[in-house]
């Protein structure tokens, strides 16, 4: 599958150059999607209609958070082909988003990891069945559980789109909170009927130290035409069967 269209605003961004910093970690390169944080399910588009929620509970179950249910990746969803080689549950602390239902169920999906060992190989990959033509809304994220630094990159439909993301966020200066993840975010035009993203050591700048990229959490949401183009659509139907009346009616 081959990239189509992107949004201004997720084009080409690129946060900062890779430079070793006083801190030791290169600067992480965003160049196709954001990066961003997040501290509750307000932080996350829960909004729409979504193809896929998907967590990594190694409990195999399902939580709920706002109107979105988050199925779970054993067995993989229909659908998608899910590649997370190893598992670890639950993942020492336990995030902290707040009181409410949907930050409870948050903080349980995010309290489980899946994880993949680069050090042979293995990587994290999603293959999800799209309609060509649709566009999507692609959401992955993911919290470290101690002040600890991970680092990967991330690459979607085999483009390389982000060079050494941390497990606490863009580098430098993510820093680590219990009640802060990272997410990943990324639209698109289908041009099949698959979608790929995968994380993993691939490309760029390398710091060395952990490359084991971890998820906790993945959404693909439908992307309804906006509603201009509904009305340009309607209208046109409306003008075509009045049409269609008159020429009857000249008959």
């Amino acid at each position: 599958m081959t990239i189509n269209k992107l949004s201004g605003s997720f084009v080409g961004t690129v946060l900062c150059l890779a430079l070793i910093t006083s801190s030791g970690l290169a600067a992480t390169v965003v160049t196709l999607g954001t990066v961003s944080q997040f501290s509750g399910p307000g932080d996350l588009d829960l909004d729409g209609v979504f193809d896929y929620a998907i967590n990594f509970d190694a409990t195999n179950q399902s939580y709920t958070v706002g109107s979105v249910t988050f199925v779970n990746d054993s067995p993989n969803p229909p659908g998608t082909s899910l590649s997370g080689p190893q598992d670890i549950s639950p993942w020492q602390t336990k995030p902290e988003y707040g009181a409410t239902p949907d930050d409870d169920a948050l903080e349980e999906i995010m309290h489980d990891i899946r994880w993949a060992n680069s050090g042979v190989g293995e990587t994290l990959e999603a293959n999800l069945d799209v309609t060509t033509g649709v566009n999507y809304k692609l959401q992955v994220f993911w919290s470290e559980n101690i002040a600890n630094t991970r680092i990967w990159d991330i690459r979607v439909e085999g483009a390389d789109a982000v060079d050494e993301v941390t497990s606490l966020g863009v580098a430098p200066g993510a820093a680590y909170s219990a009640s802060q993840g990272t997410v990943y975010t990324y639209e698109f035009t289908a041009q099949d009927d698959v979608f790929t993203v995968s994380m993993g050591n691939f490309f760029g700048g390398n710091d060395g130290g952990d490359r084991n990229p971890i998820w906790q959490g993945l959404t693909l949401e439908n992307q309804i035409p906006e509603p201009p183009t509904i009305m340009l659509a309607a209208v046109g139907l409306i003008a075509l069967l009045g049409f269609g009346r008159r020429r009857r009616r000249s008959r």
